[in-house]
């Protein structure tokens, strides 16, 4: 499969704008194929979300594509793009948006994976402790009954003791 050629016009919208396209203060590149319009950001090819700065350092404009393909979609652009200069910014915002909205996505189901492993720490320590406190309760019931025959034996003692007091005194 061939791919098809892309087509990049070059919209000037500078101060008079007589060309019609594009409402920006600049030129801004559009790429077209197969009559679907994209385009190509020229920025930062890493950068993902909504662009602050063109990589000449400017910052970004919003502005409204005015195109028979894309009338009134939303644009981030760069104030110094040109003809001669095409490696400044120019990116749909809704595309900007939709990566944030992933990026944000990806963020919190990462954050959500940690939080579960958390849980399941959290879960194995409970089970620790749940096991201890059965342990310490069945060793308190144990001291419990040993308490008891201490005091049996005590007792049995005591009686022992007073008996044999008596049984001296009877006979002294």
């Amino acid at each position: 499969m061939e791919a098809e050629p892309r087509v990049f016009l070059v919209f000037d919208c500078s101060k008079t704008n007589t060309t019609p396209g594009i409402s920006s203060p600049k030129n801004h590149i559009l790429s077209s194929a197969s009559g679907i319009s994209k385009w190509k950001h020229c920025g930062d090819e890493g950068e993902r979300g909504m662009p602050k700065t063109c990589r000449c350092g400017e910052a970004s404009l919003i502005r409204t594509s005015k195109t028979y393909e894309n009338p009134g979609r939303l644009f981030h652009c760069c104030p110094n793009g040109s003809k001669k200069e095409k490696n400044h910014l120019l990116k749909w915002t809704d595309e900007a948006v939709v990566e944030e909205i992933d990026d944000i996505k990806n963020s919190y189901g990462q954050k959500i994976k940690e939080m579960n492993d958390v849980i399941v720490e959290f879960e194995k320590e409970i089970e620790e402790m749940k096991t201890t406190v059965y342990g310490c309760d069945k060793e308190f019931k144990d001291f419990v009954v040993e308490v008891r025959s201490l005091r049996n034996i005590i007792v049995c003692g005591f009686t022992m003791c007073i008996f044999y007091y008596c049984v001296i005194a009877l006979y002294v």
